[in-house]
């Protein structure tokens, strides 16, 4: 079953995540009869807004049981705006076209051409020329200009194309409209019917780049003919004999993943209307969703169809794969992850945000996917772990990242080493006993059971570095009896392990870089009631059962006035979710949660041996060396690192890196340099921000001016009931106090990328004055404005909070 989406227009998602699995709606496709004929009609190149066309038309003569080609001319008309009729209130027109005539008068042109593409004004049309002298002929890519309306300049502009061959084998060329995209299908050589697609890309004033092969996902074991790029060059459009479709050739689409060009989407096929058992091609669409192809569905030759968008989207049969990534420990945040189908077709390319986390859709035909890092130097990272987790959030399966830089599954990995212990209880072996085995992470690897001496053993994956074991069904008295070791193969104890409760999460209250001992903790909740004490040991170690760290949580000191802890970081630790939140006293030795008083944008520049160093893992350390955070530098050596506005000591240290030939700065968002660090023997470099704890004011500022808060739902430009009945309120408002004129800034939460959230707080901020207007405003009253991601009234890190951003502010002025 395929779910449908009603979007704005043809183009709303062009740059959403998942964008990949949408298949946009067509009303059912009609021949154009006005530009049809008994000949062929092919390459469609529309302009000056789609009221102009050129086209193709070739003639063909029966010989047998074949046709041989007669000849091929380019054809031109024009949009016959009076007798086309509006038939709906989006302005889409039936079109109608003007009797067709050749473009060019016999021998107003040298050779035999093919247009290939046009300027939006029609004034520069591009060309495949080609001249013969007698048995040989040259063949060029050209560029012509006109010379008033119905004339042509008399000598050609040659581009020179590196790579494009012409000596006979089969090729197809199209300009795309800003003419600095040219899209090739070409065979690799002659008599070769398997056509793949190429692109080059302009550099300069007649300069083009080497071609470019779409590479596999794209182009199959057979033709892939008629590419067309969409205006932002980010989703293409072609026919294909090799992909899977319902006949001859189908129309496919496919979403450009980065700027190499080599890497797009699998190509989804678009279906009926478009597609038949019959040849379908030349596709191209309109800024007004109107949509053009060539079929033979209905005669022997191909005719021009056309269809119209319908503003729907259908989402292919897909699942929602949420997974996590860790690499000692710490979640790996800016990490690209290439997923693959099993086919080695690039699905998608996906980054983790702060907390490792990442998000993917899957075709639910598609059993496995692989996960590859895309990182230049992956044995940085080698034994780093992700977990895919269900929908309820609990973890399904664990991979580790091999030497051949994807991940593969923990039960795939024969590379293991056996591990044994005995367990006891009060001076007694424990027989049939159950041992809960544990990773680093709180992932429940198995459950271990002991023989009658209280031996057990397990197999550890080589990638396994901190596992852990926990009786099953003690209660606390019963725990502090217990004597759990591991033991060499001959029996001898050589190390032995901790046991305590096991609990909800576990933490540490550090200040200075020495462990806070036996200090009493008391947690309330947002209604000031008492939830949890927990008290520190030796170690300055806690565990917890009730706590859940995405609830408003305040932490007090029982003894705050004894000692002076200004500085003092309390970690907790959620075993869930893997995720570990810090508090920091102040200056009144008050316990305050940071994120409440912002982040700001450290950037900064890596170097090693003076050149940039790409895709290099930097851990983060706060002022008690605890690691936070590990980013990745861009391909210049550049990063940057969202830091809390009250870490005021913090180190950066690159994995590995203990070299007197590296550097690393701090810079402005241009790259300038702002800041030099104390590097410290062990390849550390330490800095000192200005936030001073002692000076805080700890209320967070309210939003000036604001009247009213609109909200939307996850994903979506559309008014509920409820912030349409808001809007009325406002209105009313309004009106008592003679408000007139009104500022609309939308928001978005950060589910997605910084760009498309820009677009969609737009857009939100558009659906609000459009229900405004029937109220009597016109737009020139109306000012809107988008804020994107950029100006949060919440921490982005749950669901009710990210609710609470996704919003339009409506400010009277």
């Amino acid at each position: 079953m395929l779910r449908t989406l009603v979007l704005l227009s043809f183009f709303l998602f062009s740059g959403l995540a998942n964008a990949q699995f949408l298949l946009p709606k067509f009303q059912e496709a009609v021949k154009v009869k006005s530009l049809s004929s008994e000949a062929e009609e092919s390459f469609p190149f529309f302009f000056n807004g789609g009221t102009e066309i050129y086209f193709h038309r070739t003639y063909f003569e029966e010989s047998g049981d074949e046709f041989d080609v007669l000849g091929k001319d380019i054809w031109y008309t024009d949009l016959d705006l009076k007798a086309s009729k509006k038939v709906d209130e989006n302005q889409l027109y039936k079109k109608v076209w003007k009797r067709p005539y050749r473009l060019f008068r016999d021998g107003e042109v040298e050779g035999i051409n093919e247009v290939i593409g046009s300027s939006e004004d029609g004034q520069v049309i591009y060309l495949l020329n080609t001249i013969f002298v007698e048995d040989t002929f040259t063949r060029r890519v050209v560029s012509l200009k006109r010379k008033g309306n119905n004339s042509w300049e008399n000598s050609y502009d040659e581009l020179t194309i590196p790579g494009l061959v012409f000596d006979g084998r089969n090729i197809e060329l199209r300009m795309n409209q800003s003419a600095d995209v040219l899209l090739i299908s070409m065979s690799s050589k002659i008599n070769d019917e398997n056509e793949d697609i190429y692109v080059s890309l302009k550099q300069g004033e007649n300069k083009w780049s080497e071609l470019i092969h779409l590479g596999e996902n794209i182009n199959t074991k057979r033709p892939e003919i008629t590419p067309f790029l969409s205006k932002d060059k980010k989703t293409l459009y072609f026919s294909s004999y090799g992909h899977e479709g319902y006949g001859s050739a189908d129309i496919f689409m496919s979403k450009r993943l980065d700027d190499s060009w080599k890497k797009w989407t699998r190509p989804l096929n678009l279906g009926e209307p478009i597609n038949t058992k019959d040849f379908e091609a030349y596709f191209v669409i309109l800024d007004s969703s109107e949509v053009y192809f060539a079929s033979d569905r209905e005669a022997t030759f191909e005719n021009f169809y056309a269809g119209v968008s319908t503003g729907e989207y259908q989402m292919a049969n897909t699942e929602k794969m949420n997974g996590q990534f860790f690499f000692q420990q710490l979640p790996l945040s800016d990490a690209k992850l290439e997923i693959y189908d099993t086919e080695g077709n690039l699905i998608d390319i996906v980054e983790t945000d702060e907390q490792g986390k990442f998000t993917y859709l899957k075709l639910k035909e598609d059993e496995n996917y692989m996960i590859k890092l895309a990182a230049e130097d992956q044995s940085e990272f080698l034994g780093g772990k992700i977990y895919l987790n269900n929908e309820d959030g609990s973890t399904e399966e664990r991979f580790f990242l091999t030497e051949s830089g994807y991940f593969k599954a923990s039960d795939d990995i024969t590379d293991r080493e056996k591990v044994q212990g005995v367990y006891m209880l009060d001076q007694s072996p424990q027989d049939q006993k159950a041992l809960l085995l544990e990773d680093e992470n709180s992932y429940v690897l198995d459950t271990v059971y002991t023989n009658e001496l209280g031996k057990f053993h397990y197999y550890k994956v080589k990638y396994d570095e901190h596992l852990t074991l926990t009786p099953l069904g003690l209660n606390a008295e019963e725990l502090k009896l217990v004597d759990l070791y591991l033991t060499d193969e001959n029996g001898n104890r050589t190390e032995d392990l901790m046991v305590r409760e096991k609990s909800s999460g576990s933490g540490k209250f550090v200040y200075n870089k020495l462990p806070i001992e036996n200090s009493v903790i008391k947690v309330f909740d947002a209604n000031g009631d008492l939830v949890e004490v927990i008290v520190t040991n030796d170690k300055g170690e806690f565990s917890y059962k009730k706590l859940n760290l995405e609830d408003d949580l305040t932490f007090k000191l029982e003894d705050a006035d004894d000692t002076e802890l200004i500085g003092g970081i309390l970690y907790v630790q959620d075993d869930k979710t893997k995720t570990t939140k810090r508090f920091f006293v102040d200056a009144n030795n008050n316990i305050i949660d940071p994120e409440k008083y912002g982040t700001e944008t450290v950037y900064g520049q890596f170097n090693y041996k003076n050149l940039p160093a790409q895709q290099t893992a930097l851990v983060i350390y706060d002022a008690n060396g605890v690691a936070i955070d590990t980013i990745l530098t861009d391909d210049e050596g550049a990063f940057k690192y969202e830091k809390l506005m009250l870490d005021n000591n913090y180190s950066i240290k690159p994995i590995d890196a203990t070299d007197d030939d590296t550097e690393l700065y701090l810079t402005d968002a241009q790259g300038n340099k702002t800041q030099s660090p104390t590097q410290l023997s062990d390849g550390t470099y330490g800095f000192k921000s200005q936030k001073d704890l002692a000076v805080l004011d700890q209320d967070r500022p309210a939003l000036a001016n604001v009247e009213k808060m609109v909200y939307f739902d996850f994903n979506s430009i559309k008014l509920t009931k409820k912030a349409q009945d808001n809007i009325k309120e406002l209105i009313k408002e309004a009106n008592k106090r003679g408000i007139k004129q009104f500022k609309l800034i939308g928001h978005a939460d950060e589910v997605g990328t910084k760009e498309v959230n820009y677009e969609v707080g737009l857009m939100r901020a558009w659906a609000v004055r459009y229900y405004m207007r029937q109220f009597g405003y016109s737009i020139n009253d109306i000012e809107v404005h988008s804020e994107g991601q950029d100006a949060p009234i919440a921490p982005n890190n749950t669901a009710e909070n990210r609710a609470k951003n996704r919003r339009v502010e409506v400010i009277f002025k």
